[in-house]
């Protein structure tokens, strides 16, 4: 292997274990936990909808603050401070024991979960640019899987032995490695920014912007039902007892391998083809479970839905940077984060609100599938007026 392709994996690495501390174990170890935590201190499917929200409340604010340009030395700063936040977080989870308490560390966990995934993110395209192998950064966001896979694992073995609350700091200590490997990895250059040329995308689909928004939108409220309460859902349901933290790594697993399978197709195929087909695929992969109980049906959902959620991430930013021009390519990525974020704000609260009502998670992951297909209209949409205006066109030149 050579130089240049060792220095972009140890980039890439960085990346990856940033994303596996942060968003990875620090903001979903809470779904594999939920049950334990629910049995332990008694509190309904309402508030563990909302302690999820709080939890995406501050994702949004950090996707606010974040998406400004910094300097070097105050991205290194803010990037570090991020991953300090998110470590800090998930051990105070295991040291207090109020909802109150929960809610705010919860709401801290959110916006260091972006700070961490933004300048994470920047720092290692920045670093990446000039290479020839600039491609490979999109690997990264495998790291999200991975730290899915850890907690899903760790979570069972810890809980066999100790209280949840153990659970989250033993959770924490297994993330301190991979933060002091991204701590020194990731180091912005005191580089100049410079142009890059806008993608096919652009020149394929230019309008599709606002149909892209209104497609994330749906996509962080209908994925995060499922990324909330899948293995609650599953531990409630008769004979499948054991399969709702299985189902988590298998989801974690997909989600690991899906980001560069995304890179491929969209090599092949127009992105967002890829993207629409992606939306098809994870609503049925949500649906799949609540239709059928076989340990087959439930698995299969699983992979479904984690094979393509992080791979929807990566295809969506992906094309929201070649929609603009460079220089207004980073307020497109803050705004289609924003937009997920208030997704994944309003998808828990509703879903929580109706599976108390009902008492049972059925109805809001029906809910969160159909909310996925209409993404995937939305993104039909966007294309379906880029051929219309194309034909007025020729027609007006004729």
């Amino acid at each position: 292997m050579s130089k240049e392709k060792l220095t972009i994996l140890k980039i890439v690495s960085g990346g990856f274990s940033a994303l596996v501390v942060a968003m990875g174990v620090g903001r979903f170890a809470y779904t594999p936990l939920l049950p334990e935590m629910q049995a332990q201190f008694g509190f309904n499917n309402d508030i563990a909808g909302s302690i999820a929200s709080i939890n995406y409340i501050g994702y949004l604010i950090g996707a606010l603050l974040f998406y400004k340009k910094l300097t070097p030395d105050k991205k290194k700063l803010a990037f570090r401070l991020s991953l300090i936040g998110s470590m800090l977080t998930t051990i105070s989870m295991g040291i207090f024991t109020e909802i109150s308490w929960w809610m705010i560390l919860r709401f801290f966990s959110g916006v260091a979960s972006a700070g961490v995934f933004i300048f994470g993110s920047s720092i290692v395209m920045e670093k990446l640019q000039h290479s020839k192998y600039s491609h490979f950064g999109i690997l990264m966001y495998s790291g999200v899987g991975a730290g899915i896979v850890i907690s899903g694992i760790a979570s069972p073995v810890f809980l066999s032995l100790v209280s949840v609350q153990i659970t989250w700091i033993g959770l924490a200590f297994i993330c301190l490695p991979f933060s002091i490997f991204s701590w020194f990895i990731l180091i912005p250059d005191d580089i100049k920014e410079t142009i890059q040329p806008k993608g096919t995308d652009a020149f394929v689909y230019p309008k599709l912007l606002p149909w892209l928004i209104f497609a994330y939108f749906c996509e962080g409220f209908g994925y995060i039902v499922s990324g909330t309460f899948l293995v609650s859902f599953l531990q409630n349901q008769i004979n499948i007892l054991s399969s709702g933290n299985f189902a988590w790594v298998v989801v974690g697993l997909t989600a690991s391998i899906s980001v560069p399978l995304f890179q491929q197709l969209s090599k092949r195929i127009q992105p967002v083809h890829v993207l629409i087909i992606a939306y098809v695929i994870q609503g049925i992969g949500i649906l799949i479970p609540v239709f059928s109980k076989h340990w087959i049906a439930v698995n299969l959902g699983a992979i479904l839905f984690g094979g393509t959620f992080m791979g929807i991430t990566a295809i969506t930013l992906s094309i929201g940077k070649h929609l603009r021009p460079a220089e207004q390519s980073q307020m497109v990525i803050g705004l289609l984060t924003a937009i997920y974020g208030i997704g994944q704000v309003v998808g828990p609260l509703i879903s929580g609100i109706l599976s108390e009502r009902y008492d049972s998670f059925t109805p809001a992951l029906v809910m969160s599938a159909l909310t996925v297909f209409i993404g995937a209209i939305f993104l039909v949409a966007g294309i379906y007026q880029k051929k219309q205006k194309t034909e007025l066109q020729i027609i007006r030149k004729l």
